[in-house]
């Protein structure tokens, strides 16, 4: 931590280093606080509506250049390897080197700031994206998780595909996504992050001396909500697909009052369901006793600025048993019933996994330039795992409790 510095750029973008000595790969990345779900926006009491898709139409349209070449063959040219990537509520690029990184620094600094969109390039573009989609709906387990985001939160954007529908992507145009650019890529609504073994002074000063002539713009926009819907569609939804070779089971809880605003939210709901599901939990011996299991049972947590949905997936022949089951567990969910020695092994494996992320520089870099986006510090967030108690999970034991549950079960048809 003593090796954290930050920094108010000339034209008002946050930007942080994490010195790392003696380390030879660097990563810089960039971001933007605005994805795939923030379509609705307001500026001076005008509410305005984006199309789906254009945060990640802008991702693969920054990267082109005014004088016709791809940014990513320059990042290759200068030895470092280039990326990019559109989630629900921020957009990043970055790349990694291991040599100097002034110059990729400057091309990445260049292209996010000077955005090149022409009819031409834009149009030219679609049949690309629009392949990436296609890619995406022959994987069967993309289509299942969008049909459950649809079913768990219907008819918000929050579930929308962050690609888009084809007739979205075949309808955005050059002054779309100039609209968009220029409302969310303010320097005031980005962030850099840099991890490299670089003096802060040198950093910080190349960085104004690139930027000076890049101005100030006041980012007023407002984001609206993009969950507006109060349960899911159905208590049950059943999904049906040839391609599916086993029956699985989804049971998946919804929880409005749980968000990303306490950082460690995320790890506190895993660790209430490592100790209640895991192989030597006495509910998984009592699934498997009854024969329900046919491999281990799996879950993650998906925490957001409005929502948190938790995703405990089951492969099985009996779903409808482990529905009942499930329920019963849930409703009657208590500190007391969790094994506080499950707890604390969970914790000590996330205490050493934070440590052990302090030395892979991508690692480091991604996730703290993706919780900045968040507006959460990665060295508090440590702090706070570090610190740690089982007792520390029971307050979100009322949460999980009184969730909007949707059972998802994929079969054959």
């Amino acid at each position: 931590m003593n090796n954290f510095y930050k920094h108010k750029a000339i034209n008002g973008m946050e930007c942080y280093l994490i010195k790392k000595e003696g380390f030879k790969k660097s990563y810089c990345g960039i971001g933007t606080k605005f994805g795939g779900n923030n379509l609705k926006y307001k500026i001076d009491d005008k509410i305005y509506n984006l199309k789906p898709g254009i945060a990640h139409f802008i991702e693969h349209k920054l990267f082109a250049q005014k004088d016709g070449t791809d940014a990513f063959n320059t990042f290759t040219k200068l030895n470092s390897s280039a990326n990019a990537y559109t989630s629900n509520d921020k957009t990043v690029y970055y790349f990694t080197t291991n040599d100097d990184l002034k110059k990729p620094l400057a091309l990445l600094l260049d292209m996010y700031y000077n955005p090149y969109f022409t009819n031409s390039n834009v149009e030219s573009e679609k049949d690309i994206i629009i392949s990436e989609l296609n890619m995406n709906l022959d994987d069967i387990g993309y289509v299942y998780n969008e049909k459950i985001l649809n079913e768990l939160y219907p008819n918000d954007d929050y579930s929308k595909m962050i690609l888009g529908e084809e007739s979205d992507i075949k309808s955005i145009t050059k002054d779309d996504l100039y609209e968009a650019y220029n409302i969310f890529y303010s320097p005031l609504n980005t962030i850099l992050y840099v991890v490299a073994d670089i003096e802060p002074d040198l950093l910080f000063s190349f960085i104004d001396s690139k930027l000076k002539n890049n101005s100030k713009n006041e980012f007023k926009a407002i984001k609206l909500s993009n969950v507006s819907s109060v349960k899911p569609n159905n208590e049950i939804y059943y999904f049906k697909d040839d391609r599916i070779s086993q029956t699985e089971l989804i049971i998946n809880l919804r929880m409005d009052d749980v968000t990303n605003k306490d950082p460690i939210s995320c790890e506190l709901l895993l660790g209430v369901f490592e100790a209640l599901l895991n192989v030597s939990s006495k509910l998984y011996k009592k699934l498997d006793k009854k024969g329900l299991l046919l491999n281990d049972v799996h879950f993650n947590v998906n925490t957001s600025a409005e929502t948190s949905f938790i995703m405990l997936t089951f492969t099985t022949n009996e779903p409808l048993k482990i529905i009942k089951i499930m329920k019963h567990e849930l409703k009657h969910l208590s500190f007391k019933k969790l094994k506080e020695e499950f707890i604390e092994i969970y914790f000590r494996h996330l205490k050493a996994q934070a440590i052990s992320d302090m030395d892979l520089i991508y690692s480091l870099g991604d996730k703290a330039l993706s919780l900045a986006l968040e507006d959460i510090n990665y060295f508090d967030m440590n702090e706070l795992l570090i610190n740690l108690k089982p007792k520390d999970i029971s307050k979100y034991i009322e949460s999980i409790k009184n969730s909007k549950v949707l059972a998802t079960i994929s079969t054959k048809n």
